[in-house]
Formats: C-alpha cells, sequence, structure tokens
C-alpha cells in the first residue's frame, strides 16, 4: 500500500472535492443572480436610485430653522450691560419657506 504524507492527502481530498463540483451545472436563473451581483455598474445604479430617492424625501422638507444669538454695543472693558444704555442682547428664531406657486 502507497503511504501518501498527510498534506498531500488533503490535497488530493480537495482536488477530488472540487472536481465534483465542477460536474453540477449551472441554472440560467444562477447565473443571471452571479452575475448581477457581480456587476459594478448594477451596484452603481442601485447606488444612484437610492440617493435619488433620497434626495425626493429631503426637497419636500423645509430646511432647518436658523437660531441667532447676539450682544450690541457691550463695553469691552467691563462688559457689563449696564454700564452703556445701548447695550443689546438679541435672541432670534428665522425659518425660511420656498417659494410658493404663483
Amino acid at each position: 500500500m502507497v503511504s501518501l504524507s498527510r498534506p498531500a492527502a488533503v490535497a488530493l481530498l480537495l482536488f477530488s472535492w472540487a472536481g465534483a463540483q465542477a460536474q453540477i451545472p449551472l441554472t440560467l436563473a444562477e447565473a443571471e443572480r452571479l452575475a448581477l451581483g457581480s456587476a459594478a455598474e448594477v451596484r452603481e445604479s442601485q447606488a444612484q436610485a437610492q440617493a435619488l430617492r433620497e434626495q425626493a424625501v429631503a426637497d419636500g422638507q423645509l430646511p432647518d430653522p436658523a437660531l441667532t444669538l447676539g450682544a450690541e454695543s457691550v463695553p469691552v472693558d467691563s462688559f457689563s450691560r449696564s454700564e452703556e444704555s445701548m447695550t443689546q442682547l438679541k435672541v432670534g428664531v428665522s425659518q425660511a419657506f420656498p417659494p410658493g406657486a404663483t
């Protein structure tokens, strides 16, 4: 009886398994699935379609409101609000609206 080393036996087993797998016929549906799954153009088109769907949702929303805070005529040497009678603190919220269909 011929004695095989362990690596040679493993290699022989793998080659025989690969040969058995190669004999299974590939169906048309499986070939299409494999081709579409590995095609970069298909993945690119799917990503672009998803981006357009998300952009359509974003276009239908109002922009984020803006909060403004400010101080005017504050003396820079003491930063006291009561020292200068023209000192003003401002707080504001604004919302932009898209133009209507006029």
